[in-house]
Protein backbone atom coordinates (compact mmCIF):
# COMPACT_ATOMS: atom_id res chain seq x y z
CA UNK A 1 0.00 0.00 0.00
CA UNK A 2 1.26 3.46 -0.88
CA UNK A 3 1.87 5.95 1.91
CA UNK A 4 -0.70 8.72 1.85
CA UNK A 5 -0.14 11.52 4.33
CA UNK A 6 -3.53 12.61 5.61
CA UNK A 7 -2.38 14.78 8.49
CA UNK A 8 -3.56 17.91 6.66
CA UNK A 9 -6.67 16.41 5.09
CA UNK A 10 -10.12 17.57 6.06
CA UNK A 11 -13.09 15.19 5.86
CA UNK A 12 -16.11 16.38 3.88
CA UNK A 13 -18.62 18.35 5.99
CA UNK A 14 -21.41 15.85 5.26
CA UNK A 15 -19.28 13.04 6.74
CA UNK A 16 -18.48 15.06 9.86
CA UNK A 17 -22.16 15.92 10.29
CA UNK A 18 -23.17 12.28 9.87
CA UNK A 19 -20.61 11.23 12.52
CA UNK A 20 -21.91 13.88 14.92
CA UNK A 21 -25.57 13.04 14.30
CA UNK A 22 -24.91 9.32 14.83
CA UNK A 23 -22.35 9.54 17.63
CA UNK A 24 -24.52 7.88 20.29
CA UNK A 25 -25.44 4.95 18.05
CA UNK A 26 -21.84 4.57 16.87
CA UNK A 27 -20.42 4.52 20.39
CA UNK A 28 -22.99 1.89 21.39
CA UNK A 29 -22.01 -0.25 18.40
CA UNK A 30 -18.28 0.16 19.08
CA UNK A 31 -18.76 -0.84 22.71
CA UNK A 32 -21.00 -3.82 21.92
CA UNK A 33 -18.82 -6.96 21.68
CA UNK A 34 -21.44 -8.62 19.46
CA UNK A 35 -21.24 -5.90 16.79
CA UNK A 36 -18.46 -6.24 14.21
CA UNK A 37 -16.54 -3.54 12.41
CA UNK A 38 -18.21 -4.69 9.21
CA UNK A 39 -21.62 -4.06 10.73
CA UNK A 40 -20.54 -0.55 11.76
CA UNK A 41 -19.32 0.06 8.20
CA UNK A 42 -22.63 -1.23 6.78
CA UNK A 43 -24.50 1.13 9.13
CA UNK A 44 -22.54 4.02 7.61
CA UNK A 45 -22.88 2.82 4.00
CA UNK A 46 -26.67 2.88 4.35
CA UNK A 47 -26.39 6.63 3.82
CA UNK A 48 -25.39 6.50 0.15
CA UNK A 49 -25.16 10.27 -0.30
CA UNK A 50 -22.62 10.74 2.53
CA UNK A 51 -20.75 7.57 1.49
CA UNK A 52 -20.43 8.82 -2.11
CA UNK A 53 -19.27 12.26 -0.97
CA UNK A 54 -16.66 10.65 1.27
CA UNK A 55 -15.45 8.49 -1.60
CA UNK A 56 -15.18 11.51 -3.90
CA UNK A 57 -13.25 13.44 -1.25
CA UNK A 58 -10.79 10.57 -0.73
CA UNK A 59 -10.20 10.20 -4.46
CA UNK A 60 -9.66 13.95 -4.84
CA UNK A 61 -7.36 14.13 -1.83
CA UNK A 62 -5.24 11.30 -3.24
CA UNK A 63 -5.02 13.00 -6.63
CA UNK A 64 -7.10 10.23 -8.27
CA UNK A 65 -4.38 7.67 -7.47
CA UNK A 66 -5.15 4.19 -6.10
CA UNK A 67 -3.69 3.58 -2.63
CA UNK A 68 -2.59 0.07 -3.66
CA UNK A 69 -1.30 0.06 -7.22
CA UNK A 70 -0.68 3.75 -7.88
CA UNK A 71 -2.77 3.68 -11.05
CA UNK A 72 -5.10 6.53 -11.87
CA UNK A 73 -8.67 6.10 -10.63
CA UNK A 74 -10.76 6.97 -13.68
CA UNK A 75 -14.29 6.99 -12.37
CA UNK A 76 -16.35 6.69 -9.24
CA UNK A 77 -17.81 3.40 -10.48
CA UNK A 78 -14.42 1.75 -10.19
CA UNK A 79 -13.54 3.06 -6.74
CA UNK A 80 -13.71 1.44 -3.33
CA UNK A 81 -13.01 2.77 0.15
CA UNK A 82 -10.39 0.70 1.92
CA UNK A 83 -9.33 0.61 5.56
CA UNK A 84 -5.67 0.94 6.48
CA UNK A 85 -6.32 -0.83 9.77
CA UNK A 86 -8.83 -3.66 9.16
CA UNK A 87 -12.42 -3.44 10.32
CA UNK A 88 -12.17 -6.88 11.89
CA UNK A 89 -9.51 -5.91 14.43
CA UNK A 90 -9.96 -2.18 14.88
CA UNK A 91 -13.67 -1.47 14.86
CA UNK A 92 -13.12 1.82 16.73
CA UNK A 93 -11.19 3.03 13.64
CA UNK A 94 -13.76 1.94 11.06
CA UNK A 95 -14.99 5.50 10.52
CA UNK A 96 -11.82 7.40 11.38
CA UNK A 97 -10.98 9.54 8.34
CA UNK A 98 -7.24 8.85 8.55
CA UNK A 99 -7.99 5.12 8.31
CA UNK A 100 -9.89 5.46 5.01
CA UNK A 101 -8.30 5.34 1.57
CA UNK A 102 -9.56 5.21 -2.01
CA UNK A 103 -8.57 2.35 -4.27
CA UNK A 104 -9.40 1.09 -7.70
CA UNK A 105 -11.37 -2.15 -7.70
CA UNK A 106 -8.53 -4.53 -8.33
CA UNK A 107 -7.79 -3.74 -11.92
CA UNK A 108 -11.24 -2.91 -13.23
CA UNK A 109 -9.74 0.15 -14.83
CA UNK A 110 -6.14 -0.99 -14.86
CA UNK A 111 -4.60 0.07 -18.12
CA UNK A 112 -1.51 -1.70 -19.26
CA UNK A 113 0.33 0.24 -21.89
CA UNK A 114 2.60 -1.54 -24.32
CA UNK A 115 5.16 0.94 -25.58
CA UNK A 116 5.32 1.05 -29.36
CA UNK A 117 8.57 1.47 -31.22
CA UNK A 118 9.49 5.16 -31.33
CA UNK A 119 6.73 6.22 -28.92
CA UNK A 120 7.82 9.03 -26.61
CA UNK A 121 7.04 9.54 -22.93
CA UNK A 122 5.21 12.74 -23.89
CA UNK A 123 2.95 10.84 -26.30
CA UNK A 124 2.13 8.26 -23.62
CA UNK A 125 1.41 10.97 -21.03
CA UNK A 126 -0.87 12.80 -23.46
CA UNK A 127 -2.82 9.62 -24.26
CA UNK A 128 -3.63 9.11 -20.56
CA UNK A 129 -4.24 12.75 -19.72
CA UNK A 130 -1.31 13.02 -17.28
CA UNK A 131 1.95 14.90 -17.38
CA UNK A 132 5.41 13.42 -17.98
CA UNK A 133 6.45 14.10 -14.38
CA UNK A 134 3.63 11.87 -13.16
CA UNK A 135 4.73 9.01 -15.42
CA UNK A 136 8.32 9.35 -14.27
CA UNK A 137 7.19 9.26 -10.64
CA UNK A 138 5.03 6.16 -11.15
Amino acid sequence: MRHIDKTKSIPPPSFLKWLKDNDTALQAKINDPDITGGEIWDFFRDNKLVYDELKEALVAYQGCICCYCGQRIYSDHHTAIEHLFPKTKYKYLVLHFCNLLASCKGGCQLRIHLVKSGETLKQIADSYGVDVDYLEEV
